[in-house]
């Protein structure tokens, strides 16, 4: 066992597993609502994550085109607003709603529900998977943090959203009930804050949170690491302690604590 994942290890909560051994994230199943409106779905199923990865990772001629006429939709309304046409803009903001809805699956990543609506009471199982959201991304500065993204470890299924100045990235974290999700999220959501300086959208938080399989740009790394929510950041429980945690950077010159680069002797005060 490797020194990090022996930190990961140490000080688990049993009450959480299961871990990487007794996981088999190809067939772990989560509720999935296909080309159904959020406000009207009524027909729920499931599926496998290794289906959700092949969605993502194979799509049809026509699903490509859709994502490029969700992009299009989007920019549209971007330059509308740029120009003032608020009237203008707010309509096709409303077609690429209604578009983004019917055209891509949703999924609760969180894992399955029972019944025809995705509610919090009836939440089946855990996936032990947590997803996140960044929207509005630069357009200059989208392309460095997906490959970035790409390159942590912790990193599982990456994908861009309709609008193409999204990100969705999903981690594998074992969790067992809402309580548990909801810590998981806040320690994620922390770590991609001081690791990238980027932010998750407070409103993906939900355990019942559906999210539509939009294939495009789709990374999925089958080995990635399991995100141990309860020990990997127990040192930086506060932003005085946050120093305590020393990378090397790639430049191999200066530390990353986070993020945060510094010279070795600027990490040795």
């Amino acid at each position: 066992m490797s020194e990090k994942e022996s930190q990961q290890n140490a000080g688990k909560d049993n009450s959480i597993t299961p871990n990487n051994s007794k996981t088999d994230y190809k067939s772990t199943v989560i509720t999935n609502y296909s080309g159904q409106n959020f406000a009207s779905m009524t027909n729920a199923g499931i599926l496998t994550i290794e289906e959700v990865a092949n969605k993502l990772l194979n799509p049809s001629e026509e699903d490509s085109a859709k994502v490029r006429e969700l992009n299009a939709l989007y920019n549209a309304k971007i330059e509308a607003e740029s120009d003032s046409e608020t009237e203008n803009a707010k309509a096709i903001e409303e077609q690429f709603k209604a578009k983004k809805a019917l055209y891509f699956d949703s999924v609760a990543f969180a894992g399955e529900f029972s019944g025809t609506t995705c509610r919090k009471e009836s939440f089946v199982h855990s996936a032990n998977l947590v997803a996140m959201d960044f929207d509005h991304l630069a357009e200059d500065t989208i392309k460095t943090i997906y490959d970035r993204l790409k390159d942590d470890s912790y990193t599982f299924l990456l994908y861009k959203t309709a609008s193409g100045v999204g990100l969705r990235i999903v981690f594998k974290c074992p969790f067992s009930a809402e309580v548990s999700f909801n810590k998981a999220w806040a320690q994620i959501n922390r770590y991609l804050k001081t690791t990238y300086s980027i932010e998750s959208d407070e409103g993906t938080k939900n355990i019942n949170r559906l999210m539509k399989l939009c294939p495009s740009d789709a990374y999925v790394n089958w080995e990635s690491s399991e995100f141990d929510f309860l020990s990997e950041l127990e040192t930086i429980n506060d932003d005085s302690n946050l120093e305590r945690i020393i990378k090397p950077a790639e430049d191999g010159k200066t530390l990353a604590v986070f993020g945060i680069n510094r010279s070795p002797e600027e990490a040795a005060e």
